[in-house]
């Protein structure tokens, strides 16, 4: 007899337009107009039955604010939204603070930029929980370094494009080999303890891994 499935996490990609033009995005944009209302009654029957609902895109800062109004004059419940900065910079994470679980911030579209003021404002003063991540990918690895030095307070989510992640330009994918180099130099890097590989094989295939909240106490796993 089949065991029944229960789903306590699910994101919903509100929109496939974004302001920005990542070439190694997974969401395919296509410039797609929004039905806002219907938005919303897709959401109402399933939210209370989750632990997580995650909003995402494209970006869901360019959804207007009678949409997120709506949405959120509807109950308590909290949600976390996906944002590339957006929602912060236009101010609606300041509107919505109290409906907020986590914002899910994707800071910059190249690790060669610098992160928007007013984002980096949010992060290092605000009091709504966040992730913030950047992407690794072929064509930028070697930056990660000077990258994590000019933001060293700050804690990342660092996300490889690898072939399953990616729906954009393959020549952006970085191979599994490569990423457990990568998360190898970081450890040494940040000056912190070594993991076994048996860890960075596990934090590869769950493509991610946060640098500079690493304790030095943490021993070698085996």
């Amino acid at each position: 007899m089949n065991e029944p499935l229960y789903v306590n996490n699910i994101c919903i990609g509100l929109l496939n337009i974004c302001n920005w033009n990542c070439k190694y995005c997974i969401a395919k944009r296509i410039g797609q107009i929004v039905d806002e209302d219907n938005i919303i009654k897709q959401i109402i029957p399933i939210k209370h039955k989750l632990k997580t609902l995650v909003l995402s895109g494209g970006e869901p800062g360019l959804l207007s604010v009678d949409f997120w109004d709506k949405l959120f004059a509807l109950s308590d419940y909290k949600l976390s939204i996906c944002t590339n900065g957006t929602f912060i910079i236009k101010g609606l994470h300041e509107r919505y603070k109290s409906k907020i679980k986590t914002l899910i911030i994707h800071c910059v579209q190249e690790i060669d930029q610098d992160i928007n003021p007013m984002v980096l404002d949010f992060i290092r003063h605000d009091n709504i929980p966040y992730d913030i991540n950047v992407v690794i990918h072929k064509k930028n690895a070697h930056l990660i370094k000077s990258f994590l030095n000019k933001y060293n307070d700050i804690q990342f989510m660092i996300n490889f494009t690898d072939s399953t992640f990616i729906r954009g330009d393959y020549e952006y994918a970085i191979d599994k080999e490569a990423a457990m180099e990568i998360v190898k130099q970081l450890t040494n890097f940040k000056g912190y303890a070594k993991y076994s590989s048996k860890l960075i094989r596990c934090i590869i295939r769950n493509n991610f891994i946060y640098i500079n909240d690493w304790s030095p106490e943490n021993k070698e796993l085996s």
